[in-house]
């Protein structure tokens, strides 16, 4: 698989770097590595390992990195962890790990190429759906039963690909303009794309009750504010000017509601019956978030959170929307956020919680963790607060000055207790 396919969160600049180094004799013994005994990743009496494994690799002067492909929920009952190793030259060693609401635990090892584990993975009934991303930003490819399918068989409302998320019943693609923009959805089941258009700009989209919504907090415009938009059944087609013979169908949202007044920077929702909380920082900030709650029922809008926190540097990129991020919100509007801080060339991790009813602390501290341990993934599922952590060790081969790295990565899926 091309290494444009391992869609994982972006780490800090420290990380890559420690990512290269390798362990001379002489390091704290404290610190050292030992392929004799499993480490003990969780120090913390908060928490709780649910599931775990150590994967080795051998890695070479293309460097290496074991990382989440996606941390987020396949389907309602179940939370998908899945990861794979990354160097220069290629992607290996796909690993999916699946807990279900009773806590009990499948991993999977064994994942068929070219779809492997799916960046984005979904269901029609019996089918299983795989989506990964292809060797360039605009390209994807789409398998049915790992069998690859042409997502361009019924082209009609097909967009250039931009930004893709997962969906109950498909999956999303949004575009990134400051004016007119679409929300395509892709259903699994007829194969069908529908194009849904709007005006307005940064915003987030979801699927709710069979309908695409959008909720664009819009701004440099004359309406700034919160747009809540739903799908239509108006079909508009258009017939380019100068091929008649050439059209694009396009289905126009209607807005439900608009809220006038300043928000933020929408980063990513999280959804929870008719609520959606929508993370999104400030603008004048980008280390200060708040959060909104819009009901998709009453379509009321209650601010939970206002960006007034300034919080320490955080990393909270995701290629793929909602499919692995280092933010969370709760059900009762809580914000969790990963914090990283550089030391010595290494990432040092922490969790900290902003409660909807004000006050914030650190919940996994970050002497509570290995060193060298990462957070990987931040999810709300089963009414606790899930965390994907990844543990890089150096294993000694007694040739610290050859090219060959032996690691051994522990991964461990914890939540709170």
């Amino acid at each position: 698989m091309n290494k444009n396919h391992f869609v994982s969160i972006c780490l800090s600049a420290a990380v890559l770097l420690s990512a290269c180094k390798k362990e001379k004799s002489g390091d704290d013994p404290s610190t050292s590595p030992s392929s004799n005994k499993e480490l003990t990743i969780l120090k913390s009496s908060e928490w709780k390992v649910l599931a775990k494994q150590s994967l080795q690799e051998l890695e070479s002067v293309h460097g290496g990195r074991r990382g989440t492909v996606s941390f987020t929920t396949q389907k309602p009952d179940e939370l998908r962890w899945y990861t794979s190793h990354a160097t220069a030259v290629n992607t290996s060693n796909h690993n999916e790990l699946i807990l279900n609401i009773r806590g009990e635990v499948t991993i999977n090892k064994d994942l068929k190429s070219p779809s492997y584990g799916g960046a984005i993975k979904g269901f029609a009934g019996n089918d299983v759906w795989k989506i990964n991303m292809g060797e360039s930003a605009s390209q994807v490819y789409a398998f049915k039963n790992d069998q690859m399918v042409d997502l361009a068989k019924n082209r009609e409302g097909q967009m250039k690909y931009v930004r893709l998320q997962p969906a109950t019943d498909g999956f999303l693609n949004n575009s990134e303009t400051l004016g007119n923009n679409y929300v395509t959805h892709f259903e699994y089941a007829s194969q069908k794309w529908k194009n849904n258009t709007f005006w307005g700009n940064n915003f987030i989209s979801l699927r709710h009750n069979g309908k695409t919504y959008a909720i664009a907090f819009t701004r440099f415009t004359s309406a700034n504010g919160m747009t809540i938009m739903m799908e239509s059944d108006n079909r508009v087609v258009v017939q380019d000017p100068q091929i008649p013979s050439i059209q694009t169908v396009h289905y126009p949202m209607n807005t439900l509601k608009s809220v006038p007044g300043e928000y933020g920077v929408a980063i990513q929702a999280s959804k929870y019956g008719d609520n959606v909380f929508v993370i999104f920082h400030s603008h004048t900030a980008s280390n200060r978030y708040g959060v909104v709650k819009v009901n998709l029922s009453s379509l009321t809008v209650q601010t939970v959170q206002t960006p007034e926190h300034v919080v320490p540097p955080v990393n909270a990129a995701s290629l793929i929307l909602d499919n692995a991020s280092l933010l969370e919100v709760d059900e009762a509007g809580n914000l969790y956020v990963v914090e990283i801080r550089s030391e010595n060339m290494n990432a040092i991790y922490s969790i900290r919680k902003y409660a909807a009813n004000g006050g914030n602390e650190v919940i996994l501290k970050e002497q509570d963790l290995h060193p060298n341990t990462q957070i990987q993934g931040l999810k709300w599922f089963n009414g606790k607060l899930h965390a994907a952590l990844i543990n890089r060790e150096d294993i000694p081969d007694g040739n610290p000055n050859d090219n060959s790295f032996k690691m051994m990565y522990h991964q461990q899926l914890i939540s709170t207790k």
